[in-house]
């Protein structure tokens, strides 16, 4: 998982890095402002990568085939925002998606396939742009 996430961390880094402050493993720091607990320390804009589960079917011997589901997490601190900040916000989320949808990272035996997305805000006017994708990785 470390090197999936860093092929996936250097390739949004190449097409986001100058839209985003932040691209880090997503281990809870927005769940944090919906449960209004510790906050990790966190810059806007920023992308969260995190792994949701890997599905394992087994192949011949000792082989198996699994289908990881992973999310990204685009987040922007919206207080005092203006309606051309929106639109800027939605180009930046289709940015994202179009430089990871039917990208394959090393490792991965399929490209990465969209799953789900969605848009949702959170205390503190943030505002989260998350989408689902998975690919078929083999061990």
């Amino acid at each position: 998982m470390k090197e999936l996430f860093n092929d996936l961390r250097q390739q949004i880094a190449g097409t986001m890095g100058d839209t985003v402050s932040l691209i880090d493993e997503d281990y809870g720091q927005l769940d944090a402002l919906k449960d209004g607990g510790e906050q990790y320390p966190m810059s806007f804009p920023c992308i969260l990568v995190g792994p949701q589960e890997t599905a394992w079917s087994n192949q011949k011997g000792t082989a198996q085939h699994g289908r990881c589901t992973l999310s990204v997490r685009l987040a922007f601190d919206c207080r005092n925002s203006t309606a051309q900040q929106a639109a800027e916000r939605m180009q930046a989320a289709d940015r994202l998606d179009a430089c990871l949808h039917g990208w394959q990272m090393d490792g991965c035996s399929t490209a990465l396939t969209r799953r789900t997305s969605r848009q949702y805000p959170l205390p503190g006017g943030i505002k989260v742009y998350e989408t689902v994708y998975e690919a078929g990785v083999d061990n």
